[in-house]
């Protein structure tokens, strides 16, 4: 589903031109549309606002529920895109993958005022982010031991991994796939969030891209806005799994130079299996960032000690048996 811009939807209907409305006041208790209350604000900011709020639509259908507000004309790129047009591209993924992946589930979406709303399902947890700063004194030695603890967070990560695959078996790449856009649930299960960042392959859309992404977790492709891929999913993901073993977030070692980087990768993971293949991740396709360099394959492996296979090769069905084989107590 191709979403219009702000000019098309003015085009479209020279009449009625289109002008920001007064955003919501997030107090709680208050109403949003005709079905919703606020319980309580998560973030607000230029780009959009986030509420959790009680859905009440009829004495047996009640819940709680996240709404992104957003405003025509707030955020604008240079493309003419507003937050408007993010937030319809979210609600399309929404009902292309939500029967296909542990994403919360489109609820609805409303005007109101001059305001778009997206409407999702509550997923009750905490982010990985939130769970990892929870654990961090003990995670790194639970892991090496193989205690409980780091047997729990092996099995987020091979979550992730199914995540990730499912995603791009669907031709979707997600792009901002960082510790805060993984929910973990009281069971201990893994949702993904956020999706108004998502490519689609098969649609190639949108083009160009939404910029940008989070530091740390952005491959040097996504840095410079070129044509998505999903290596930079994978880039992603080896990012946490540096961030998890170390404790460090990853946006302190993102100019770092390959070997250097290599050196703290094979440091902070002592295993030699595990460290090369975050190294993998870390690459892009085929294609080496050492330094501020882009080398050939040819060029890298001369360099690198070892020789790595592209993140496509290295993922789904090694990435998943390392973590299996992984000491348990």
């Amino acid at each position: 589903m191709k979403t219009e811009t702000q000019e098309e939807r003015a085009s479209a209907s020279p009449e009625a031109e289109i002008t920001p409305g007064r955003k919501a006041d997030k107090k709680s208790g208050n109403r949003v549309g005709y079905n919703y209350i606020i319980i309580k604000s998560y973030k607000e900011s230029q780009k959009n606002d986030v509420v959790k709020c009680l859905y009440i639509k009829a004495l047996n259908k009640f819940g709680f529920c996240v709404i992104k507000e957003g405003s025509y004309g707030d955020t604008k790129d240079k493309n003419g895109r507003d937050i408007i047009d993010r937030l319809k591209w979210q609600q399309s993924l929404h009902e292309q993958l939500q029967d296909k992946l542990p994403m919360p589930r489109l609820l609805g979406h409303f005007e109101e005022k001059g305001n778009y709303y997206l409407v999702i399902e509550h997923i009750k947890g905490k982010a990985l982010q939130k769970v990892c700063s929870q654990n961090r004194k003990e995670l790194r030695a639970s892991i090496i031991s193989g205690g409980r603890l780091g047997i729990k967070f092996l099995d987020y990560l091979i979550q992730m991994a199914t995540i990730l695959h499912t995603l791009h078996a669907n031709k979707v790449v997600h792009r901002d796939a960082t510790p805060n856009n993984y929910m973990i649930t009281p069971r201990g299960k893994v949702a993904l969030i956020d999706m108004e960042m998502c490519y689609s392959l098969q649609q190639q859309y949108p083009m160009p891209a939404f910029q940008l992404g989070t530091v740390g977790y952005m491959s040097p492709q996504q840095e410079v806005t070129q044509t998505p891929t999903t290596a930079e999913d994978i880039f992603a993901l080896g990012a946490i799994i540096l961030q998890i073993w170390s404790g460090i977030s990853p946006g302190k070692m993102t100019n770092e130079p390959m070997e250097a980087l290599t050196q703290k990768i094979q440091f902070f993971i002592n295993d030699k299996k595990m460290a090369d293949m975050v190294t993998a991740c870390r690459q892009r396709g085929g294609m080496c960032w050492c330094g501020t360099r882009r080398i050939s394959k040819t060029r890298c492996r001369a360099r690198h000690t070892s020789r790595e296979r592209t993140p496509r090769k290295i993922y789904w069905i090694p990435f998943k048996r390392e973590f299996l084989q992984w000491p348990r107590p």
